[in-house]
């Protein structure tokens, strides 16, 4: 049980294996300040929490910032399999991860100051 709810060792492990988490799979003990990771691994972690919550809506800011491209490109391969609607918030996203996703609203300024 995590926080009263049943922990499904399962989905977890394909969730980690598919973001190439394979290090918390193989026993990894993460510490309290999570120094024992990347900056990567923290944020596939992060990501793979908000993954394995079963919400119809995910709100990601920034996911992408402390991934390098073959994470990237596993995250985006996850999105679209994925059933559930995803909002990304990104900066500087490649044309080729732009084009992976189905609708893409660029937004250049907000407004302008006097």
């Amino acid at each position: 049980m995590i926080l009263d709810k049943d922990f499904d060792k399962n989905k977890y492990t394909k969730i980690t294996k598919s973001l190439g988490l394979d290090r918390l799979d193989d026993g990894l003990i993460v510490n309290e300040n999570q120094n024992n990771l990347s900056g990567g691994e923290i944020q596939k972690n992060l990501i793979g929490r908000a993954i394995y919550k079963d919400s119809d809506l995910l709100i990601m800011d920034e996911p992408f910032s402390a991934l390098d491209s073959a994470s990237i490109k596993r995250l985006v391969s996850i999105i679209r399999e994925d059933d559930r609607t995803y909002i990304i918030i990104a900066h500087n996203l490649s044309k080729e991860i732009r084009e992976s996703f189905e609708k893409v609203i660029e937004i250049e300024k907000l407004w302008t100051h006097p």
